[in-house]
């Protein structure tokens, strides 16, 4: 069973073979988020290392928010099964989609406070509850700008090859 425990959050480290890359926009979103609700998910760590598995996007917007304690799970699996993992983290999420009817139910109840959107701009949520939008061209917008937030196009992503995993294995 996991045990979640609040911990400086100078003592966590950023893990250096992170494949994603969060932009500005996403760790604006993030932040938002945090200052709104909270934490409400811990980051993972791997147990030996203290490196982030899970959440170093939110590491980042926490540290630039200024917290001193954050919540964590740690979890003991090699320096192999730690790169799988931080890639498994993100992928697992990456590969889901909107429900775009049930996410415009959603949005048209909350679209009096802002607030509770972390993420969505105005023209996002306009296109959102614009019923002249067919669901599917919705779901198609959705979908591309998830892609892109979430760096799939691979612009600017960090190259990761036997080089750059120099030393992670066991």
């Amino acid at each position: 069973m996991l045990k979640q425990e609040n911990v400086n959050i100078e003592s966590i480290k950023f893990f250096p073979k992170n494949a994603r890359v969060h932009r500005k926009k996403n760790l604006d979103a993030i932040k938002e988020s945090l200052s709104r609700f909270g934490q409400v998910e811990p980051l993972v760590l791997q147990k030996s290392t203290s490196y982030v598995l899970g959440g170093n996007g939110r590491l980042e917007a926490m540290k630039s928010l200024g917290w001193e304690k954050v919540s964590c799970v740690h979890v003991d699996v090699s320096d192999k099964e730690a790169l799988a993992l931080s890639v498994a983290l993100n992928r697992t999420s990456e590969l889901s989609e909107w429900d775009v009817e049930a996410l415009q139910e959603v949005m048209s109840f909350v679209k009096d406070d802002k607030g509770l959107l972390p993420g969505w701009s105005d023209d996002e949520l306009s296109a959102m509850l614009d019923t002249s939008w067919e669901v599917e061209e919705i779901g198609e917008v959705l979908n591309e700008d998830s892609e892109a937030a979430n760096g799939t196009d691979h612009a600017d992503s960090a190259e990761v090859g036997p080089e750059s995993l120099k030393g992670m294995g066991d």
